[in-house]
């Protein structure tokens, strides 16, 4: 928890868009039937934020708000895999590396600045790994811990 309050501190600090909540967030059913080892340090955090996005509203954490978006003009919760299985068109095979990559993968940071890019949870390990378009399945580790990685963004080793 020392990590969280940390990290605010240091999102209020560089600007960003902080809204805390009383009430606990709730990930949808789909979330949790796909991802059923998500790690409580993560959970933590996103049951207390409403909103946590920077000033150029281009890069933010994933919120209730974004796993529960219906709007199809929105960015939602699994955008990135909706896009790789499109762009895979009709090849079933592609289309199940795509499925199996997201199944191990929970986002929970997608930035639009210039190119798509996202962070998102490793659910086998609980590291925090990053990508960007075109391959967003083409991963690489950044933190070994989500409070590793909140620490990587606060000592500026992690530019988000």
């Amino acid at each position: 928890m020392k990590e969280i309050n940390e990290f605010f501190t240091w999102v209020r600090s560089n600007n960003w868009q902080l809204e805390l909540s009383s009430d606990k967030k709730q990930f949808p059913n789909e979330v949790l039937q796909r991802y059923i080892n998500i790690p409580v340090e993560y959970t933590s955090f996103y049951e207390q934020i409403t909103l946590c996005v920077n000033q150029s509203k281009t890069s933010w954490f994933l919120s209730e708000e974004d796993f529960f978006q219906t709007d199809e003009s929105k960015f939602i919760w699994n955008e990135f895999e909706k896009i790789s299985i499109e762009a895979a068109e009709d090849d079933e095979k592609l289309i199940q590396e795509v499925n199996e990559f997201w199944d191990l993968h929970l986002p929970i940071i997608f930035r639009v600045g210039g190119d798509y890019e996202y962070y998102a949870i490793n659910i086998s390990n609980g590291s925090v790994v990053y990508s960007f378009a075109p391959y967003f399945e083409e991963a690489e580790e950044v933190a070994i811990s989500f409070y590793d990685f909140l620490d990587k963004i606060i000592k500026g080793v992690i530019l988000i």
